[in-house]
Formats: structure tokens, C-alpha cells, sequence
């Protein structure tokens, strides 16, 4: 439990500091990282918990393993294009206050 409870820790650490180097090199948050960051983990485990409760109501196997695999992979799939997405407008939003660091090292510090 303690180990697991130290790697989560050290992941949000990892996070904070790649956003805190963001702002130094940019002089601007990455907020749009920051709100997807926060929020994204918990409303996607409840929407495919939600997703996966109905289809075990249905008692199909068929429907049930469907909906398994589909909310997993589709799930995962908006995952990672809303995180690039908000990637991508903080990199706008760090080219608009004039950053001197070119777009892929600031890139490097929100991954």
C-alpha cells in the first residue's frame, strides 16, 4: 500500500514540475493541462464504471464483452486526443505570450 500510495505521489510531483518548468520557460500556466489533468481521470473511470454497470444489467455475455472492449479502447482513445488537444492550446497559448523557447521543448515540459 505504501509503495503504491509513494508512485502516485511521485507521478503528480512529476506533473507539477513539468508544468512548473512550462511557466518558467514561457512565462504563462499551461492551464488547459493543468484542468485536464485534474479532471480527466476521474470522469472517465466513472463514465466507463457507468458504461460497464448497464451493460452487466443487460446479463448478455455478447453485449457485455462488447461493451468491454469498445468503452476500454474508445475510452482510452479520448483520453489521449484531450490530452493532446490541451497540449496543444497551451503551446498556443505559450507562442501568444512570446516565448523564446521553441514550441518542442516547451512541449517536452507538459508530457
Amino acid at each position: 500500500m505504501e509503495w503504491e500510495f509513494r508512485s502516485a505521489f511521485n507521478a503528480f510531483a512529476n506533473e507539477f514540475r513539468g508544468w512548473r518548468k512550462f511557466r518558467k520557460a514561457s512565462g504563462v500556466w499551461p492551464v488547459y493541462s493543468m484542468i485536464y489533468g485534474v479532471i480527466s481521470l476521474p470522469v472517465f473511470f466513472i463514465s466507463v464504471t457507468f458504461g460497464l454497470l448497464r451493460a452487466f444489467e443487460t446479463h448478455r455475455l455478447a453485449v457485455i464483452y462488447s461493451v468491454l472492449f469498445f468503452v476500454v479502447i474508445c475510452g482510452a482513445a479520448a483520453w489521449y486526443g484531450l490530452r493532446r488537444l490541451a497540449r496543444k492550446l497551451d503551446l498556443v497559448r505559450a507562442k501568444s505570450a512570446h516565448s523564446n523557447f521553441p514550441t518542442a521543448t516547451l512541449e517536452e515540459f507538459i508530457r
